[in-house]
């Protein structure tokens, strides 16, 4: 799926990290508004060997269930900034 183009630096924009497995680490904005298959997609155009995975973060620990891939960045509490790690499903 194509990817939204990435915002610039503003308020409705919200700052991902996201560390994998392997220590490589990517980082992009995207619009608070975008859902996170959004990001999840991001993730495996650039790492296309990452198939299946979950996406966490570690403050506050939180799991993010395939269910919660199609709410917004904002809904979610990751706005306007987060860290995130995957995980293998």
């Amino acid at each position: 799926s194509m990817l939204p183009d990435e915002p610039a630096v503003a308020a409705e924009a919200t700052q991902v990290v996201v560390r994998m497995p392997d220590g490589t680490r990517l980082s992009r904005r995207f619009l608070k508004t975008c859902c996170l298959q959004v990001v999840v997609d991001w993730i495996e155009g650039c790492q296309p060997e990452c198939e299946d995975f979950d996406l966490v973060s570690n403050y506050p620990r939180r799991e993010f269930a395939r269910a919660q891939r199609t709410s917004t960045l904002e809904a979610l509490g990751l706005h306007p900034a987060a860290t995130l790690f995957t995980k293998e499903a």
